[in-house]
């Protein structure tokens, strides 16, 4: 479960009840606007009760709900990290022991420069339990952070992997 401090996310499924959720039309439509780009205003729930046809009480009710029944985790801005300067992003996967795993995932997400931080499932040939997404303005930035990252945690086996190419950059549309 992600903590809502650090960001770490244990991969624990309790808050996941693993039955489908029927969605009112009303929620359809809230779900279908948030898929795309909002424009930056004030009241951004004004503006998205105006494109559903609802009222800005209702659609703040129903992302509550919707949050409270765990099928939306977050409502956030996605950033394009080249525009804001990073130009370096890696993702580096680590290997704990596992009395340090819950422990060390939960610093390495407390890093204001790691965006993403999960726990995932090994395999035979993949000993890897933490997945974190690190973010620099230049590789040499990008190898000091990672470095910094392993000491804070004191890791012994880790992996920095970089994209060669990027394939796709959009969001997933449900609706």
């Amino acid at each position: 479960m992600a903590d809502s401090k650090t960001g770490y996310d244990s991969g624990d499924k309790e808050h996941s009840s693993g039955r489908g959720i029927e969605l009112e039309e009303e929620d359809r439509r809230i779900i279908s606007e948030l898929q795309g780009d909002m424009e930056i205003t004030s009241r951004p729930f004004a503006r998205l009760a105006e494109k559903t046809g609802l009222a800005e009480g209702e659609v703040i009710e129903r992302l509550q709900r919707m949050e409270e029944e765990n099928l939306l985790r977050r409502l956030a801005p996605l950033v394009d990290q080249e525009k804001c300067g990073f130009a370096s992003n890696a993702m580096v996967v680590w290997q704990f022991s596992e009395d340090e795993i819950d422990r060390s995932g939960e610093k390495l997400a407390g890093f204001d420069f790691v965006s993403h931080c999960y726990r995932r499932p090994t395999a035979p040939d993949w000993p890897y339990q933490i997945f974190t997404v690190v973010h620099a303005g230049s590789e040499e930035e990008l190898q000091n952070r990672v470095n910094k990252l392993a000491s804070a945690v004191e890791a012994v086996r880790w992996k920095v992997l970089k994209s060669e190419e990027k394939l796709k950059k959009r969001s997933l549309r449900y609706f």
